[in-house]
């Protein structure tokens, strides 16, 4: 936020958040959260009759006078935040609870485009859009229209259409202010006291709706009309409602310096409105179709080439600066432990007898070839000819012998029947 502070805080009035406000911004005032307030009278009181009474002491405009003898009433009655919930159930579209770290924030980043997009069409129609001016003060009609966004001027041209229900009933000229008392036609026990300053030509109205929304109130216009202004005075335009907000200068005509990514993203919009409607009715027709479609496509090589051209003669720091948006793997950090970390190649299995891989002791050319020669050797020695004449014993013990032992033997026996 470039250093500034801003004029008031608004917390559901946690000690610890109080505390810090304090400490780093003491300038700021801090309000609590009407939302929370409204909350915490529904979940003591459960009274919905009450909770609506009460929500209309904190959202409506009144006098101090009148807020303190129709609060007595409340009490007398039931005896006994408005949070920013758009922002909340807007983000819930683009978010869950199972979302991971890097999941939650290409969200995010969704949403905030989306958010940028609608902004910057809505500052594309003030700009280029012209209201039909409808109320019976066009003077000030009009110029809302230039300096007020579109949806300001709505609120703007609401305030001003309710300036006719207004009857003055009195009106003190002094040197240094002029005091007038006003009420609502048919409405007597409506009170509103506004003092106008000729010098400065500042109007300060007892409703508060400029200290609190940041635009001129019906009580206001009616001061306004009364003093014969030529147009809304300098006092009750707040400039971040103004169309001239993210075009470099303010009111006074100061230069302010301005994001470059915000003023990409303002023309991304502003071109975006103007292609889906060339879009929308060139698709209408087979012969606005032909007509677009080459023109086109030679307008988009032409915005290719001029991106390009201006790409080779950006410098190395601000390309450096763009690629911090990126979102990039995070740091390999080595673990705790042993610090053995690099990788084990699995073992493979050898050979008891050759130290070979691929084959066992049992499967061993070699050791087969040794297990035989033995048995040669042995073969000098007579067979036992009892029983089937093949050296075979027929106790229990020898037949249990296992299958590579009878192998064995058998090839014996047949070396000794051949040399006999």
């Amino acid at each position: 936020m470039e250093g500034k502070k801003p004029k008031s805080v608004i917390t559901d009035g946690d000690k610890a958040m109080r505390k810090a406000q304090k400490k780093v911004m003491s300038e700021s005032v801090h309000r609590l959260c009407c939302w929370h307030l409204e909350r915490n009278a529904q979940s003591n009181i459960q009274d919905i009759n009450f909770t609506d009474q009460f929500k209309h002491f904190l959202l409506n405009d009144m006098s101090i006078e009148k807020f303190d003898s129709s609060w007595l009433n409340f009490i007398e009655t039931f005896n006994s935040t408005q949070r920013c919930e758009n922002m909340n159930s807007y983000l819930h579209r683009f978010l869950s609870y199972k979302f991971k770290i890097y999941e939650f924030i290409h969200q995010i980043d969704r949403a905030l485009a989306r958010i940028r997009n609608i902004e910057a069409q809505n500052a594309f129609d003030s700009k280029n859009g012209q209201p039909v001016l409808s109320t019976h003060l066009h003077l000030y009609e009009q110029h809302a229209t230039k300096v007020f966004s579109r949806y300001i001027f709505l609120m703007v041209r609401d305030e001003i259409k309710a300036e006719a229900s207004l009857v003055m009933t009195e009106c003190v000229q002094e040197t240094e202010r002029h005091l007038y008392q006003l009420t609502k036609f048919c409405n007597m026990h409506l009170t509103w006291s506004v003092i106008f300053y000729p010098t400065s030509k500042y109007i300060k109205c007892s409703c508060k709706l400029y200290e609190n929304v940041g635009i001129p109130c019906r009580h206001s216009f009616f001061v306004m009309k009364v003093e014969h202004l030529g147009e809304i005075p300098s006092s009750l335009i707040m400039h971040r409602w103004t169309k001239d907000v993210k075009c470099g200068f303010d009111l006074n005509g100061n230069n302010l310096e301005i994001n470059d990514k915000v003023s990409e993203t303002v023309r991304h919009g502003a071109l975006g409105v103007l292609c889906n409607k060339i879009c929308y009715f060139a698709s209408k027709t087979d012969i606005a179709y032909r007509e677009a479609r080459p023109k086109l496509e030679s307008l988009a090589i032409r915005m290719e080439e001029l991106f390009l051209n201006e790409k080779t003669t950006t410098s190395v720091n601000e390309t450096s600066i763009c690629n911090l948006d990126i979102i990039k793997d995070p740091v390999v950090v080595v673990t705790k432990g042993d610090g053995n970390h690099k990788s084990k190649k699995k073992r493979q299995r050898q050979c008891g007898k050759c130290k070979e891989v691929g084959h066992t002791i049992k499967t061993c050319r070699l050791a087969k070839t040794n297990y035989l020669s033995g048995a040669s050797s042995n073969s000098v020695h007579p067979p036992n000819t009892s029983g089937d004449g093949f050296g075979e014993s027929h106790d229990m013990n020898e037949t249990t012998l296992n299958i590579n032992d009878k192998r064995g033997l058998e090839a014996t026996n047949e070396t000794s029947s051949s040399n006999y």
